[in-house]
């Protein structure tokens, strides 16, 4: 499996880029025009703007998560050494 053949090093690099390339092209809408971002698709579906705060939103509650995951494992960490 490929996972398991990685080191964690590239694994995390692995991450990292696909993040900083994920946001790159996410920070391209933001130069779009109002109007555009604004547009309700004929299916009612969410407009631009919508689709970018349901991301930061999303974003923003899966780092709490990390960060509670982290403060959790080094915690675990002190208490088993």
């Amino acid at each position: 499996m490929y996972l398991k053949s990685m080191k964690k090093t590239d694994f995390i690099q692995d991450i990292v880029s696909y993040l900083k390339t994920t946001f790159e092209e996410i920070n391209l809408w933001f130069e779009k025009n109002e109007a555009l971002r604004t547009h309700i698709p004929k299916n009612k579906g969410w407009n631009i703007n919508q689709i970018l705060e349901h991301i930061y939103l999303t974003n923003h509650y899966l780092l709490i998560l990390i960060d509670k995951g982290t403060n959790n494992l080094n915690l675990i960490k002190k208490n088993l050494i």
